[in-house]
């Protein structure tokens, strides 16, 4: 079984979590969207118990950008690049990150 939280970002991340924490979650922003935000939305998906503990995060970004820089409460894992994409794969923390 499977749940997913779909909708504009900034809205459901506020609502948080209405069936407990997830083992999984991606994020496929325009790339254009500036790392500020990616860090505030992944801030966010921390601060709000969004993730199991050791879950699985990926975040899809340009090839081509900047790494991506992952806010404390995660630990990087790799980095996968395919033609202009490029999928960075993390972990959420053990324990809660900062309140």
């Amino acid at each position: 079984g499977a749940r997913v939280a779909a909708g504009r970002v900034r809205r459901v991340l506020q609502e948080g979590p209405r069936d407990g924490a997830y083992d999984v979650a991606v994020a496929d922003p325009p790339y254009a969207l500036g790392d500020g935000e990616i860090t505030s939305v992944l801030e966010e998906l921390r601060d709000r118990d969004w993730m199991q503990p050791g879950a699985l995060v990926v975040v899809e970004r340009a090839s081509r950008g900047e790494d991506l820089a992952w806010p404390e409460g995660y630990t990087p894992d790799r980095v996968r690049r395919y033609g202009e994409a490029a999928l960075w794969y993390g972990h959420a923390a053990n324990r809660p990150g900062p309140r």
